[in-house]
């Protein structure tokens, strides 16, 4: 099981959390859908990648990237890929000493969390919508408009 930098056991599902749809977000441990990674290193699930007309995305050589507009070959995820892409989502990328493979990961790593953060903004808002007010601000309206009415009469 993979360890952390403080020697703690780490859950081998929590190390595959910041995989994700760079289109929708979707989530890998999941496992609802099918995950491509592009030439351009770019990550979307089957639901999201764009393939040539006719072709499936299991069965499509090229890919057409949605976030940097390029045609570009791509593979599955699955435990068959070889090591040097197996590699890009180590769950310890420090230990493997490859500088790229610590930038793919950071980059997808603030992509995601950039989508949450938006995610709790969103959040954020529609508790304040529904928010009511307390039941002191509700009285101390309704003795306003009382006070308000009694003194017009």
């Amino acid at each position: 099981m993979p360890r952390s930098q403080a020697g703690q056991t780490v859950e081998p599902e929590a190390c595959k959390l910041w995989i994700h749809c760079n289109s929708c977000c979707a989530l890998f441990c999941d496992k609802k859908h099918t995950f491509f990674l592009l030439a351009c290193h770019h990550v979307f699930c089957e639901r999201c990648v764009k393939v040539s007309a006719g072709r499936t995305p299991s069965d499509a050589p090229i890919f057409e990237c949605s976030t940097c507009r390029r045609s570009v070959r791509g593979r599955q995820l699955t435990n068959s890929m070889p090591n040097h892409f197996k590699q890009l989502f180590h769950p310890e990328p420090f230990t493997i000493g490859n500088d790229f493979v610590e930038t793919f990961q950071r980059g997808n790593h603030r992509h995601f969390d950039k989508y949450k953060e938006r995610k709790e903004l969103e959040m954020d808002k529609l508790f304040k919508d529904i928010e009511l007010p307390s039941p002191c601000a509700r009285n101390a309206s309704w003795r306003r408009r009382c006070c308000a009415w009694s003194a017009r009469s």
